[in-house]
């Protein structure tokens, strides 16, 4: 008898990286610290995921939730709030959940977390 074997390959959903700026304006002696995050959406073949909801969660020098839909380019940007300081910071932002896609989402792959000191 013939046997058919059939391969699948598994399509996701992950962040593949998340770029994190950091914002700074000088008030004579202290500085308005605070960053922004650019999180990029993609799936197992490399292309961008447009319209699916991220969320995160920043911490360290900025607390608080951010939400965001991902554009075209599979981008989403969150800015975290400011803080006035004379001492060096750390900003890090932490994706908790990616929604939206009919594909299932990995968050074991990729960058799920990154952190800025300035």
């Amino acid at each position: 008898t013939k046997r058919d074997y059939h391969c699948y390959l598994l399509i996701y959903i992950f962040v593949s990286s998340i770029n994190l700026t950091k914002i700074e304006r000088r008030l004579w002696r202290s500085s308005f610290k605070s960053a922004k995050a650019a999180i990029t959406v993609t799936d197992s073949d490399g292309s961008p995921v447009s319209g699916v909801q991220v969320n995160g969660s920043w911490s360290g020098a900025a607390a608080g939730e951010d939400r965001g839909t991902t554009n075209a380019d599979g981008i989403v940007i969150f800015t975290s709030s400011r803080t006035l300081t004379r001492s060096e910071k750390t900003f890090t932002i932490t994706i908790t959940s990616v929604k939206g896609s009919s594909l299932p989402v990995d968050l074991t792959v990729g960058e799920t977390s990154d952190s800025v000191t300035f």
